[in-house]
């Protein structure tokens, strides 16, 4: 998919702002974000369940 995806579960006040060097870039509820098998997907799935919410992961053989 060509994508870098770095992922932090900090808790965190104030505002957060996004730098103006990001190309492009989507901002999700937690609800929702689809986890994917692989890599930080499962982490995704982990911080979702601990949340009560359990999506469907994306499948990428369709």
């Amino acid at each position: 998919m060509n994508q870098l995806i770095i992922a932090y579960y900090v808790r965190a006040s104030g505002e957060i702002t996004l730098s103006e060097e990001l190309v492009d870039y989507k901002r999700l509820k937690d609800f929702e974000i689809k986890p994917w098998p692989l890599g930080t997907g499962k982490a995704v799935q982990e911080w979702q369940a601990k949340r009560g919410i359990f999506n469907e992961i994306i499948d990428f053989t369709r």
